[in-house]
């Protein structure tokens, strides 16, 4: 069985992306104080450049957010749908407004709001670009176990038992292909003994890199993910 252990960000600032995250979605966890920083660092110098957004009671997904080299290039294919509470509170928070319904982080990544009602502020969704979104749909809901509705799939009562406000996943269509690397992108964990890893290559994904523990690969339409290996 594969589960999400992370969503995850490409930042050039990772700790400002965090923050603005963090307070945007109102994850129940405190803003580290610069000393809890500092004493971080000094223990664990190889978390440089990192940062993680999470909360104890699991509402949320778990977001991991790293510095890399390379600036955000064009639109993301990878894009959060959020429920918010008020527009105005997330424009606090450093967001810039790009259409009606369109707004960008403080880095620059494109996300969706639509209003949360009497609802939780929480991520809905995640919106995807594809070229063909009803193969792309296929493929991550016999990856994942999901639902299928459309072009969108929906988690299961055993993912929600672990994050209760997990967003279902939506494929858009596009008629552009992939060019450049995602700066979101999934990290899921599964035991190798369960044979994910080989399943998922013969539905039609390929390995692109191996890292310590998990390999990165790509899904039919070159989306990057990465899998415990």
């Amino acid at each position: 069985m594969i589960l999400l252990s992370n969503l995850a960000f490409d930042c050039v600032d990772a700790a400002k992306v965090a923050s603005f995250w963090r307070r945007a979605l109102l994850y129940d966890a405190p803003e580290p104080t610069d000393a809890e920083l500092a004493a971080a660092l000094e223990e664990h110098p190889e978390w440089a450049g990192l940062a993680v957004v999470d909360e104890e009671g699991h509402r949320h997904p778990r977001l991991f957010l790293q510095t890399v080299p390379e600036p955000k290039l064009g639109r993301n294919r990878v894009r959060p749908v959020v429920a918010v509470d008020a527009v105005d509170r997330v424009l606090a928070l450093g967001a810039q407004q790009i259409a009606d319904d369109e707004f960008a982080d403080v880095e620059g990544n494109e996300f969706r709001v639509v209003d949360s009602g009497a609802g939780p502020v929480r991520f809905v969704s995640v919106e995807i670009d594809a070229v063909n979104p009803s193969r792309q749909v296929q493929f991550w809901v016999e990856m994942l176990g999901f639902g299928l509705d459309g072009a969108s799939c929906n988690p299961p009562d055993s993912w929600r038992k672990r994050v209760s406000l997990f967003p279902s996943f939506s494929f858009v269509p596009v008629d552009a292909p992939k060019e450049r690397k995602n700066r979101i992108h999934f990290d899921f964990m599964t035991r190798p003994e369960e044979g994910d890893h080989e399943r998922l290559l013969e539905m039609g994904a390929r390995d692109v890199a191996k890292g310590d523990g998990f390999v990165t690969m790509h899904d039919p339409e070159a989306n990057e993910f990465d899998l415990s290996v």
